[in-house]
C-alpha cells in the first residue's frame, strides 16, 4: 500500500558531514555547454571550486588550486551560489587555458 499523504517539499543537504532536510526552495541552475567545458578543463588541471558551509544556509565558495585552498569572504544564497561557482570555473579556464 502506498502513502497517499502530502509530500514534504524540500531537499536533503549536506552540512558539516551530516545530511539534513531543507524545507527551503532550492533553485536549480542549468549550466551551459561552455560552462561544462570550463569545469571539465579545470578539474582535469587541478582546479576545484566547491561549496563550503560554516553554518546551515551560510555558504561560501572554496577554490583549491593544486592543493592550496582559498575560501571566499562573500556569502551566497542557494539560488545564486551555483551560478557563481560556474563563473569561477569560467574565469580560471580563461585565465590559465593558453
Amino acid at each position: 500500500m502506498s502513502y497517499r499523504g502530502k509530500r514534504k517539499k524540500g531537499k536533503y543537504i549536506q552540512h558539516a558531514g551530516k545530511t539534513m532536510w531543507s524545507s527551503k526552495n532550492i533553485k536549480e541552475y542549468a549550466a551551459t555547454i561552455e560552462e561544462h567545458k570550463a569545469m571539465a578543463w579545470c578539474l582535469s588541471n587541478g582546479i576545484q571550486v566547491y561549496i563550503h558551509c560554516d553554518e546551515p544556509y551560510v555558504m561560501h565558495l572554496a577554490i583549491r588550486i593544486n592543493g592550496k585552498e582559498n575560501i571566499s569572504p562573500e556569502t551566497y544564497d542557494w539560488d545564486k551560489i551555483l551560478k557563481k561557482k560556474y563563473e569561477f570555473y569560467k574565469y580560471y579556464y580563461e585565465k590559465y587555458n593558453v
